[in-house]
């Protein structure tokens, strides 16, 4: 997870996931743009890059992202995770309902809980036919 674009004035962070042994070939890369809803209440949604193999390992390059902007990204609808403020140092949430379609793996939709504090980012992305 790396922050792209910061002259934007907007959040926007760069995600590459991969399984720990082959952390060159990640299985997803997307864009996540952070949004305030209202007091202690967050977005973030979700996109998807044109031609994502162009930005395998760019995470570590801060200088490759300054030749984009967000014009290539396709947003991924229905699949915003909302994060409420849970306790001192917490937030967490998930995406809504089944609104967030998915071919992986024979899925036909995906929901995806994630919690948030000041040292970790969980994510628990589930598939379901």
């Amino acid at each position: 997870m790396y922050p792209i674009w910061p002259e934007s004035g907007e959040r926007w962070l760069y995600v590459e996931q991969a399984m720990v042994s082959e952390q060159d070939k990640p299985y997803r890369q997307r864009v996540y743009k952070i949004e305030g809803i209202e007091l202690n209440r967050f977005q973030s949604i979700v996109y998807t890059l044109e031609n994502d193999s162009l930005f395998v390992g760019k995470w570590n390059d801060a200088a490759f992202f300054d030749q984009f902007t967000p014009s290539i990204l396709s947003e991924r609808e229905g699949c915003a995770v909302v994060l409420d403020k849970m306790g001192e140092e917490m937030y967490a949430g998930s995406t809504l309902d089944k609104d967030c379609k998915s071919t992986l793996r024979g899925a036909t939709y995906a929901t995806s809980s994630v919690s948030v504090t000041p040292t970790s980012i969980q994510s628990w992305d589930r598939g379901f036919n």
